[in-house]
Formats: structure tokens, sequence, C-alpha cells
């Protein structure tokens, strides 16, 4: 059982994320973003888009980067350097206190 698990964490997984990334070329991209108190809006030079912060399921939070999920495997990447200040840090993490942590 542990093998198939080294197997899945160290060998499959890391050749999907690589896989899906050259394939998936909006990855590529540079986004910018910004929010009001009901919304958040995405935009690159392929696409642009908004959510509101209701539609979110949840969000997750580590030392460099906010994880917006739409499900269970779709998310916005939101890098916490992207921001101007820590006062834009704290103007975001206040929108998204109603959401559910991951």
């Amino acid at each position: 059982m542990f093998g198939w698990l080294a197997i899945l964490y160290l060998v499959i997984i890391p050749y999907r994320a690589k896989r899906i990334y050259r394939q998936q070329k909006s990855l590529h991209l540079s986004y910018s973003f910004w929010w009001d108190n009901e919304t958040v809006f995405f935009q690159s030079k392929a696409s642009e888009g908004k959510t509101r912060w209701s539609d979110f399921t949840k969000v997750k939070e580590n030392r460099k980067m906010f994880l917006l999920y739409h499900s269970d495997t779709l998310f916005n990447m939101v890098p916490k350097n992207c921001f101007a200040g820590r006062e834009d840090l704290e103007a975001f993490k206040s929108c998204l206190s109603a959401l559910p942590k991951g």
C-alpha cells in the first residue's frame, strides 16, 4: 500500500501536473485581478471573468498564496506577493472571512 502511495505522490501527480501545464496555454499567461465587497475580477490577454464571493465553495491559505475554490478541483490561485502592501492583503483577507476554510 505504501509503495502505491509513494508512486502516486512522487511520480503520477507531478507527471500529470506538468502535462496539464504544458497543454493548457492559459496557465502560461499573467493575470490581473481586483475585487470589491461582492466580486473578484480576473483578466489576462486571453480571457476575463468575475466570480461573486458567495460562489466560492472554500478558501485555502498558506504563507505564499490563497486558493479560491469553485469546486473540489477547480480553483483560482492568488499569490500573496502580488499585493501592493499589507493594507491590500488585509482588505482581501477580510473579503475571504465569510468563506469556509479548506
